[in-house]
Parts: structure tokens; sequence; C-alpha cells
């Protein structure tokens, strides 16, 4: 009996390590490649989110989306654990706010982008 509750306490740590990696990785990453960014929370991300007009997915992946301007620089995305809106980054406060972005992330993707289904019928 023990020897399962230690089991599921090992499976419970891990996952909350695994958990916490990704979010720390978020930050690293925006840290990494904007020279101007600031700490937010997921309201905030949320109105951002909503207010750009996103042009582009990630075609491979369904993952991230982008904004581009008219000169194609990417000026907004939220891709790979990079979170950029107007060419400044956004960190997440605290790792289930990031978890909410990405998961808001991908509901928009499934939401206003389907990939394109070719059935074939095998005779």
């Amino acid at each position: 009996m023990n020897f399962l509750f230690i089991i599921l306490g090992i499976i419970i740590l891990g996952s909350l390590v695994l958990y916490w990696a990704d979010w720390f990785t978020h930050i690293h990453m925006v840290k990494g490649i904007c020279p101007t960014y600031g700490w937010t929370s997921y309201k905030i991300f949320k109105e951002k989110f909503d207010a750009t007009d996103w042009d582009k997915i990630d075609l491979k992946y369904s993952t991230g989306v982008f904004k581009e301007d008219k000169d194609l620089h990417v000026v907004s995305k939220v891709f790979s654990n990079i979170i950029i809106f107007n060419d400044i980054g956004m960190i997440m406060r605290t790792p289930i706010e990031y978890a909410k972005a990405k998961l808001y992330t991908r509901k928009y993707i499934k939401k206003y982008y389907v990939k394109p289904v070719s059935k074939h019928r095998w005779r």
C-alpha cells in the first residue's frame, strides 16, 4: 500500500517538474529573443491575442500563430514557448497562466484553422 503512494507521489512530482520546466523554458526563450519584454497575466494575454489579426499559422504542427507587417517582418507571434506582441516579449507570471495561454492558442487554431483532409477510397 505504501509502495503505491510512493509511486503516485513520484509520478505527481515528475509531472510538476516537467510543467515548471516548460514555463522556465518560456521565460528563457522570451528573454533571449526579445530585447524588450515584460511580465503579464493571462487576462492581458487574452486581450492582446484577441485584438491581433493573425495572418499565418505554423503549417507543420499547427501550434503557433503569426502576424506580419507589410515588409513581412513578424511583429507578433505565439509559437514555441515564445509570446511576442508588437515586437515586445510577453512573459506569463505563473506556470498556470502560461498553460492557460497555450491552451487558448490551441483552441483558437482548432477553431479557425482546419487542416485539409484528403481521403482516398481504396477499392
